[in-house]
C-alpha cells in the first residue's frame, strides 16, 4: 500500500484532512485524503468524527450511521494517529540523520589532498 507515514504532519493529523467546511455539495468536499490511498485504514472514520460538519467525503456521502459509529472510533483512533506520528516521526529522523552523514561522506571525498596540484597560483 506505500508509507503510512506521508501526508501526517508533525502532530499526527493528516495534511489534507483540515480542508474543507463540509457545508453541502460537491465544490464543499473536502480533498481527497492521501492517507486512504497510502494506508491508514482508520483516516475516513477519523475525518468524519472530528469534522462533525462535514457531509461529504471524496465525493461520497456521510451517512448517519458511519459518523456514528466512527465517534465511536475516535478515541482509539487518536491513539493509533498519535503512534503512527511518533514512528513516522523517527523513521524521518532517522532518514535525515542517514543522509547528513552521506553528505558528510560525499563531502569528504571531494576535498583536495595535500599532494594535489591546484590552478591557484598566489604571485598573480
Amino acid at each position: 500500500l506505500g508509507n503510512p507515514c506521508m501526508g501526517l504532519d508533525g502532530d499526527g493529523i493528516p495534511g489534507a484532512a483540515a480542508s474543507g467546511n463540509g457545508n453541502g455539495g460537491g465544490d464543499d468536499a473536502a480533498p481527497s485524503s492521501s492517507q486512504q490511498q497510502i494506508g491508514w485504514k482508520g483516516c475516513r472514520a477519523y475525518i468524519v468524527a472530528r469534522l462533525r460538519q462535514l457531509q461529504f467525503l471524496d465525493g461520497k456521502e456521510i451517512k448517519r450511521s458511519e459518523r456514528i459509529l466512527a465517534m465511536q472510533q475516535l478515541p482509539a483512533l487518536t491513539i493509533e494517529l498519535r503512534l503512527l506520528a511518533e514512528k513516522c516521526k523517527k523513521e524521518r529522523q532517522l532518514q535525515k540523520k542517514t543522509q547528513l552523514q552521506d553528505n558528510e561522506e560525499a563531502v569528504d571525498e571531494s576535498y583536495i589532498s595535500d599532494n594535489a596540484s591546484t590552478h591557484h597560483n598566489p604571485e598573480t
